[in-house]
């Protein structure tokens, strides 16, 4: 999942940076910092999203069974 939600974004900084005259400018190190960052923090969001549904789905509750005496 997470690979599908940074590959948009990906591609068009890959896109924007080959224009911009490829591994020879200055802004290819800044490039590789900002997809690591983006591929984090999509991680993190799709993490911490899973989890947040999996606490509000509703859980069944077994109630302790009670027996009346008799008599």
């Amino acid at each position: 999942m997470p690979a599908l939600l940074t590959s948009g974004p990906v591609v068009a900084a890959i896109a924007i940076w080959y224009r911009g005259g490829g591994r020879d400018s200055w802004g290819f190190p800044l490039l590789v910092a900002v997809l690591v960052v983006m591929g984090m923090l999509t991680t993190a969001a799709v993490s911490l999203g899973t989890a947040w549904r999996r606490s509000r789905q509703a859980q069944p509750v077994e109630l302790p069974v009670q027996v009346d005496p008799v008599g």
